[in-house]
């Protein structure tokens, strides 16, 4: 699903039922990464504007991801 800006992600684990939502993220897209911690992958997300990337570390916490590292870097304009 997506807006004017960014899709939206999100992953639901199921099992233990009932389903349960463990990420979202608003961003230009996201990669599952290692090493594992509590038997999930890192998530790495990105969102880039004109003048601004914005890399999000995401990291489970045994019930949902939750925000590790968060990086700002601004674009430089071409000459």
């Amino acid at each position: 699903m997506g807006g004017a800006d960014a899709p939206w992600f999100w992953i639901v684990r199921s099992n233990p039922a009932p389903a349960k939502v463990i990420f979202f993220t608003n961003s230009n897209g996201f990669r599952l990464q290692g090493p594992k911690i509590n038997g999930y992958p890192e998530i790495w997300s990105e969102w880039c504007s004109a003048a601004l990337c914005i890399t999000r570390i995401y990291q489970y916490n045994g019930q949902r991801y939750i925000l590790a590292h968060e990086y700002h870097e601004e674009n430089e304009p071409e000459p």
